[in-house]
């Protein structure tokens, strides 16, 4: 009786019994069946593992990009650490260029020879730093006149010199001494004015052997006879002083091609961009010691010089007389 109502239920279903329900384990095949029969009428469920290798491939995408990012970050610390560097260089480029406008504190020229230790001993009264200061820190041209040397032959070139608004309100923020020096028979002591919009000019206090000291105006002015514009656009063709930052160089063309017959120096100064290019005859007696000793580091040069035809056209012009080595004159 057990036996038999089990099959019948099994008959309904349309399936039949494997032959392990006829060995008596009915039940263990029973469960069998309807296992398989509840298979085959349910939807299959996505495998895990469908999902186990769905998760990995996210994982790989995800790791595939960050070297990307790696990358980016590299980048980005490079181009910062670039752009310190820059900044490095261009402070230090800036300091370069005050020093060679102002003369290098490292290379004395020959012409600028040092003074001798006993030097400072001279001075009497006023300290060359206080006169420096008490003329920058003058506000009217009477006032600046009383620090200044020959002050009634540069009165004129001072009240000029000033009438420029942007002269009147300049501010210096920072004065350094520089060595002292010998030009001529004329002992001097120098300073670095540097100013709060950036521009710099040089003080040389020049003093007697009463131990009296004054600015000398030319100097701190940079003062020419004639404008650099006016020479350079062909309206003056002749300047007697001029004042100028020497090197000597190796071009030679058009007027001035044959380097047989003529020295190239180039000159460059605050008062003009580019440079410009002189010429020395090489057997121009005027010249003697400047062939002897052309300037290979800049140094400040009193010049005349005069153009030859059309040769400012080419920023040309020849070199006929040097009143000094240094922008300090008689």
């Amino acid at each position: 009786m057990d036996g038999s109502q089990p099959k019948r239920k099994v008959k309904e279903l349309g399936v039949e019994p494997n032959r392990s329900a006829e060995s008596g384990d009915f039940r263990k095949a029973s469960r069998s069946y309807r296992t398989e029969l509840e298979g085959a009428t349910k939807p299959r469920r996505k495998r895990k593992r469908s999902r186990t290798v769905d998760t990995e491939r996210g994982f790989q995408r995800k790791s595939s990009a960050l070297p990307i990012s790696w990358i980016v970050w590299v980048s980005s610390a490079a181009i910062l650490v670039g752009l310190f560097v820059a900044t490095i260089f261009y402070y230090k480029s800036r300091n370069e260029e005050i020093e060679l406008e102002l003369a290098s504190t490292s290379k004395v020229t020959q012409v600028e020879a040092a003074l001798p230790s006993d030097a400072k001993a001279k001075w009497n009264g006023v300290l060359p730093k206080t006169i420096a200061e008490n003329f920058l820190k003058a506000k009217t041209d009477e006032e600046r006149l009383l620090w200044v040397r020959d002050s009634q032959k540069v009165a004129e070139i001072l009240r000029r010199f000033y009438q420029q608004d942007a002269r009147k309100q300049e501010v210096f923020s920072k004065l350094t001494e520089m060595p002292q020096n010998l030009a001529g028979q004329e002992a001097s002591a120098r300073f670095a004015v540097q100013f709060t919009d950036g521009s710099k000019r040089l003080i040389s206090i020049q003093y007697d052997e009463s131990g009296a000291g004054k600015v000398d105006f030319k100097c701190y002015s940079r003062y020419c006879d004639e404008s650099w514009a006016s020479l350079l656009n062909g309206s003056v063709t002749k300047a007697h002083e001029m004042r100028c930052i020497l090197l000597a160089s190796d071009y030679y063309n058009h007027e001035f091609a044959d380097e047989s017959t003529w020295l190239s120096v180039l000159a460059t100064s605050p008062d003009f961009e580019d440079v410009i290019y002189l010429y020395v005859k090489r057997d121009d007696p005027e010249f003697v010691a400047f062939l002897q000793n052309p300037p290979k580091a800049q140094t400040r040069f009193t010049i005349a010089l005069e153009s030859v035809g059309m040769s400012y056209k080419n920023r040309q012009f020849r070199m006929t007389k040097v009143h000094r080595g240094a922008w300090v004159i008689p």
